[in-house]
């Protein structure tokens, strides 16, 4: 039978993986996004545009940048929470038992 330890572990697994997910579309958008948007900017005449092309870029590159962080903290935060969860299924079950399950 799972415990409510368990059940806790495995929700906090579904929490870190949808903020990985967050993380991953970030870094694309920022990579294949805002930096190809900026090069548009780079071959126009124009150097009001390019400042202002700049500019966008640089605020997107900016927010992005914050809402990293946010999903970094909130990661170490499910994982400080996944470790004080694994100390309580330890006791739960005996660590000779945690270990047995490791091996399947």
């Amino acid at each position: 039978m799972i415990s409510i330890a368990e059940i806790e572990k495995n929700k906090l697994d579904l929490r870190y993986q949808a903020q990985l997910q967050s993380f991953n579309a970030y870094l694309i958008a920022i990579t294949t996004g805002v930096i190809g948007f900026a090069g548009t900017f780079i071959w126009f005449p124009d150097r009001k545009t390019v400042l202002i092309g700049s500019t966008l870029s640089f605020f997107a590159i900016l927010g992005f940048f914050f809402l990293i962080q946010k999903t970094r903290k909130e990661m170490n935060s499910i994982m400080n929470e996944l470790d004080s969860l694994k100390h309580s299924i330890a006791e739960e079950y005996g660590y000779q038992e945690i270990r047995k399950r490791r091996k399947r």
